[in-house]
């Protein structure tokens, strides 16, 4: 004969509260996570029709694309590279744009690595010589983006730029990660500049152009440190322990300068003049300053000189 046990309803509400608790614990990272990574849905959302394709061979399988899009009455270029493999890692480089991944940190199994920034000066032409080169072998994929200008030019009253993607680090977990920089100007006038970084990775931003003058170069890092995050001037070579010609690939020319920073540094170089916009290259690391992606972000131009 079986006997049955009693368990008290407080037993039973008390187990089923610790169990609703341990799943909304194991749900909000994916939550977080979601914050954080590539969202696709939203691509290809006005005209110009998005430049898009995918490659599977044995030293990769992914799918890309380039387009344009009106976001909040802004000419956008986005670009992303999805790496298609249920199992192998990617790196690449796509020549026409600046977003690659580097071999160290490859883009992780099933994941996005995607860039948005303004696109001012786009001619609306194609370039249909912009192929990426991937995998160990540097296999050459043929690629087209939208033409948009790196000149400077005028600065709208605000614009926002962003790059996502994700790695694996020491301890074989993936880490998703992003970079977003955004400012203000009226009247040709300084705001605000916000750039900000996920606490896993260091910023580098290449100044190779010198875009901001000694001032907001200042008023970047005194506003870095208020906050007590990690921020500074760095030559690009002695940055991170990259060869020259790996550096220039990939973030910066030389002895360039750059400027980096984890952590979020917000609301500096009110008051200062621009003179315009620039497309900067973004570099990110580690916080072993292990090289992972590259993207693009606009910034303000502020040097006169």
């Amino acid at each position: 004969m079986n006997q049955k046990t009693y368990v008290p309803d407080v037993v039973v509400r008390a187990l089923i509260a610790w169990l609703l608790v341990g799943v909304a614990t194991t749900l909000l990272p994916n939550s977080a996570r979601a914050e954080i990574d590539c969202n696709l849905s939203n691509f290809d959302q006005t005209d110009p029709i998005k430049l898009f394709g995918s490659k599977k061979s044995s030293d990769g399988e992914f799918s890309y694309a380039s387009d344009l899009d009106v976001v909040n009455g802004t000419l956008v270029a986005r670009n992303y590279v999805k790496n298609e493999s249920a199992a192998v890692g990617l790196s690449f480089r796509w020549e026409g744009t600046t977003l690659r991944h580097h071999p160290a940190k490859p883009l992780p199994p099933g994941e996005v690595a995607c860039n948005e920034f303004p696109a001012r000066n786009s001619t609306m032409q194609v370039d249909d010589r912009s192929p990426i080169y991937y995998g160990p072998n540097d296999a050459e994929q043929p690629a087209s983006v939208y033409v948009w200008s790196n000149g400077s030019g005028v600065a709208e009253e605000s614009s926002s730029s962003i790059l996502k993607s994700s790695f694996i680090n020491s301890e074989g977990k993936r880490e998703a990660f992003e970079v977003s920089v955004s400012y203000a100007v009226s009247e040709n006038i300084v705001k605000s500049i916000d750039i900000a970084t996920s606490e896993n990775v260091v910023a580098a931003l290449s100044a190779e152009k010198n875009f901001w003058s000694s001032s907001t170069i200042q008023d970047f890092l005194t506003n870095a440190a208020s906050s007590g995050v990690e921020a500074g001037v760095s030559d690009a070579i002695k940055f991170a322990d990259l060869s020259v010609e790996d550096s220039v690939g990939f973030y910066a020319a030389g002895s360039s300068m750059l400027f980096y920073l984890s952590g979020r540094a917000g609301g500096f170089g009110t008051g200062a003049r621009s003179y315009g916009s620039l497309n900067v290259r973004v570099a990110v690391f580690d916080l072993q300053r292990q090289p992972i992606t590259a993207g693009t972000v606009a910034l303000p131009f502020t040097n006169a000189d």
